[in-house]
């Protein structure tokens, strides 16, 4: 449990740090190009990762599971960096992640209606929380 803690704090900085940068790269470039560059690169790096440590099962990815994931992939990595970047560019880097950190809010509806999660009483709360939060920040003049 502390390990998954741990990584997602890890992955929160991380998308945090990828938006300054993103905000202060995309003073000489478009979202788009911004897009391009930043989904390039880190499919590389994932690429190579993924077979150095997870060959034989990649390899062994039913075609129902890869399709899954290639939808995934498509969604989120070209769809949601363009719309995130161009955001960041739009709005600025901080109000921006405030309103991508509703993610939680679609995250769990869609694990409800899609894959039968139940969801509990204090996730239902956090969401709201984060939602209220979002709010103020976004609404703030």
């Amino acid at each position: 449990m502390i390990l998954g803690i741990a990584l997602s704090l890890g992955a929160a900085l991380g998308f945090g740090t990828a938006a300054v940068l993103a905000r202060t790269g995309m003073q000489h470039i478009g979202s788009t190009s911004a897009t391009l560059v930043s989904v390039a690169s880190s499919a590389l790096i994932t690429v190579a990762i993924a077979f150095i440590y997870h060959t034989p099962e990649i390899l062994a990815l039913p075609a129902g599971v890869f399709l899954w994931f290639l939808l995934a992939g498509a969604i989120n990595f070209p769809g949601g960096r363009l719309m995130n970047f161009t955001a960041i560019r739009l709005i600025g880097a901080s109000r921006a992640t405030v309103v991508i950190s509703t993610s939680p809010l679609f995250a769990a509806s869609l694990a409800v209606i899609l894959t039968g999660e139940s969801l509990s009483l204090l996730v239902g709360l956090g969401t709201l929380a984060i939602m209220a939060g979002v709010m103020l920040v976004v609404t703030q003049r």
